[in-house]
């Protein structure tokens, strides 16, 4: 969404006084909402250090008084993979790899990646790749949460589905409708024996 905040210094052209409060027009355009509003000096400075700021909260004046600190510009803070994981509640080992991928396009201008993009990724998690990655990462694909784009097999997109997982940070529910059973593994087992004493 397009936004827009604009601040116009509306010092008037006559110098009536010695020391004219100086004026400034703001406007915040965004979505679905318009302000536009006349604002002190004081105010300014702070609406200035807001966004300077990141959107923290930075102290400007002294009781709006004259007394101001120059507004500081901090670079934001960029969400690594490992917190993005713990965000997203990844704990299984598809979710992990559904939380990779979805972190790894974000990053991309093509929005896809592969298999080996997301199983590399896993140290910058900290994370073991899991034992059985192939069968894990088919799981995700089954499931829904990704698909082979259609220009490249080997490339895979994160899904509406996937984002949904995502966004409910694997909900119980999801959980329980993206499970595998365990099934049985080896021989059928015959039935005991009865036994007499």
């Amino acid at each position: 969404m397009y936004e827009e905040i604009v601040l116009d210094d509306m010092k008037a052209d006559t110098e009536a006084a010695a020391a004219p409060a100086r004026r400034y027009a703001l406007s915040l355009k965004g979505d679905g909402m318009a302000v536009e509003r006349e604002i002190d000096e004081a105010t300014a400075l702070e609406v200035v250090a807001l966004l300077m700021s990141g959107g923290g909260t930075i102290p400007v004046s002294e009781s709006r008084g004259i007394k101001h600190q120059i507004p500081r510009a901090r670079s934001r803070g960029k969400q690594g993979l490992r917190e993005y994981m713990d965000s997203v509640e990844a704990k299984r080992n598809p979710d992990k790899i559904l939380a990779i991928a979805n972190y790894a396009t974000g990053e991309t201008e093509k929005n896809t990646v592969t298999r080996a993009d997301v199983r590399a990724r896993f140290k910058d998690a900290a994370e073991p790749v899991p034992g059985n990655y192939g069968r894990d990462f088919r799981w995700v694909v089954k499931n829904g949460w990704l698909a082979a784009d259609d220009s490249d097999k080997n490339e895979f997109y994160v899904t509406d589905t996937g984002h949904e997982a995502l966004n409910q940070k694997f909900s119980p529910e999801i959980k329980k409708r993206t499970g595998v059973s365990k099934g049985r593994r080896g021989v059928k087992r015959r039935p005991k024996k009865a036994t007499t004493s």
